[in-house]
């Protein structure tokens, strides 16, 4: 059976294509049977033979931290257990269109930046203190977020795709400021306590 010993770079983008070379034994001869994964289904791109005990994965698009790489020659399996484990890069934000929305909430704003990876059940985005819900993944650099009810300015965003998250960072979102159309009564007497209605 095949035998991982190491392997490197031990992280690479979400949106995949980056190269890891498996370091190990009986990696066979050729191309012909040999195959690797990353987490629980994802296969390599493709696979490059080089030698007996290295071989080549083009890293699928994903998402996730701390996930084992088995390989497969000639359906003979092998995990790299117990470590090292292969990391996707954690999602990062560069800004948020439109930069404001109600404080009562349910707008969509689009989130952009990279390493939002592939489409998983465990996301969300948080604006400010508060979580966002992720509606649609549009693709590697850009996700869909249904606003929260919220408050404030200058918000920092933060996203949280597949157990990986960012680093919060101001990407300028900020709820719409309060704005007074009227006040009643609009006079009142000099020793106050009166009730008004803004």
């Amino acid at each position: 059976a095949p035998e991982i010993t190491a392997f490197t770079p031990e992280h690479s983008g979400a949106a995949g294509g980056g190269i890891l070379t498996l370091y190990g034994h009986n990696f066979g001869s050729t191309n012909e049977g040999v195959n690797a994964s990353i987490g629980s289904s994802d296969s390599c791109s493709s696979m490059n033979h080089v030698s007996d005990s290295s071989v080549l994965c083009t890293v699928p698009a994903g998402v996730g931290e701390n996930l084992e790489i088995k390989s497969t020659v000639n359906s003979q399996v092998q995990v790299n257990f117990p470590a090292p484990r292969f990391s996707y890069d954690p999602p990062q934000v560069t800004a948020v269109d439109p930069p404001h929305s109600a404080p009562l909430g349910g707008a969509n704003v689009t989130v952009h930046g990279a390493n939002f990876g592939v489409p998983v059940k465990e996301n969300l985005v948080k604006l400010g203190s508060t979580a966002s819900t992720l509606v649609q993944h549009i693709s590697d650099s850009s996700v869909l977020v249904t606003v929260a009810v919220g408050i404030g300015g200058s918000l920092a965003v933060q996203p949280s795709l597949g157990g990986r998250t960012g680093v919060a960072k101001n990407a300028g979102f900020s709820y719409t400021a309060p704005a007074v159309s009227s006040i009643k009564p609009n006079f009142g007497a000099t020793a106050g306590s009166e009730t008004i209605t803004v």
